[in-house]
């Protein structure tokens, strides 16, 4: 489901402008930084479809797995998000212990599973609209978000970013803003120029 999400949302038939952040997204995956990239904007910038066409702009040999926050209803739940994105770390290897329920130990699970996948081929996780996440188990503080990825990971996350401070859906931003992420690995998307706009029209 978000794998057609992403072909639907980010087509070239669809998709216009956008050159400059696309171009930060790719000196992103080429960098050595080990610290997530965050996009960030106001709702309905066009936070989702720059995701969408990034996963599908991966260079390759690169492992790509995308989530769509929301766009499932599983998807917006900490635990069910992690254990997909375990699953399909672990696959096509065959691991004999099963995930665990405890959001700690999920936790730690989907750090090991990032860092096993990447030993074999370098990984970029997509993630879009972090303010998605439902408020059980405080997903939206993004304590699962290794503070230094693993080698050969990357981290591309979307967030709102127009919120007020009391505002739940705030949380993913201020949190990532705590870890005081150098300026590279930060953009704001403003909304599509006019020219671009009329051509996507």
């Amino acid at each position: 489901e978000h794998l057609r999400f992403a072909l639907e949302r980010g087509s070239k038939e669809m998709f216009v402008g956008r050159e400059d952040q696309l171009g930060r997204i790719r000196e992103y995956l080429a960098s050595d930084s080990q610290l997530p990239l965050m996009i960030h904007g106001e709702s309905g910038c066009g936070k989702t479809a720059l995701i969408a066409r990034a996963f599908q702009s991966v260079p390759e040999g690169i492992r790509e797995i995308v989530r769509f926050l929301g766009v499932t209803p599983r998807s917006s739940d900490i635990r069910a998000l992690l254990t997909s994105l375990c699953q399909e770390l672990r696959a096509p290897r065959t691991i004999a212990e099963p995930l665990p329920t405890d959001i700690h130990e999920l936790t730690q699970a989907f750090r090991q599973d990032l860092a096993r996948a990447a030993a074999e081929q370098a990984v970029v996780l997509f993630l879009d609209a972090l303010d998605q996440l439902s408020e059980a188990d405080n997903g939206r503080q993004l304590f699962w978000i290794p503070s230094s990825l693993p080698d050969n990971v990357k981290l591309v996350v979307s967030c709102l970013s127009d919120r007020g401070e009391s505002d739940p859906l705030s949380q993913p931003y201020s949190a990532l803003q705590r870890r005081k992420l150098p300026a590279a690995n930060v953009f704001n998307l403003d909304a599509l120029s006019l020219a671009d706009a009329q051509s996507l029209l």
